[in-house]
């Protein structure tokens, strides 16, 4: 990712669940203004234990706005 964004770009956190992954990437002037920086991650696979299923997330504030980043991979085909 840093290769492709180029220079001037600072990763602010990253987390990951099995193969699902989230990095969240700032300018680099904004990126020293983030604060409050959280992941998390629920997995939902086999006995809602195995991380083949579910999400990860990523959540910060710039100055007074809030920013939730969230990826997730669930099951097809279930009947709501």
């Amino acid at each position: 990712l840093r290769e492709t964004l180029g220079p001037g770009y600072a990763l602010v956190a990253s987390h990951t669940l099995g193969a699902m992954h989230i990095a969240v990437f700032a300018r680099e002037g904004v990126a020293a203004a983030v604060r409050r920086v959280r992941t998390a991650s629920v997995a939902t696979g086999l006995a809602n234990a195995v991380g083949n299923k579910g999400a990860v997330g990523v959540s910060l504030r710039v100055g007074g706005t809030s920013f939730c980043f969230v990826s997730c991979h669930l099951t097809a085909h279930q009947n709501a």
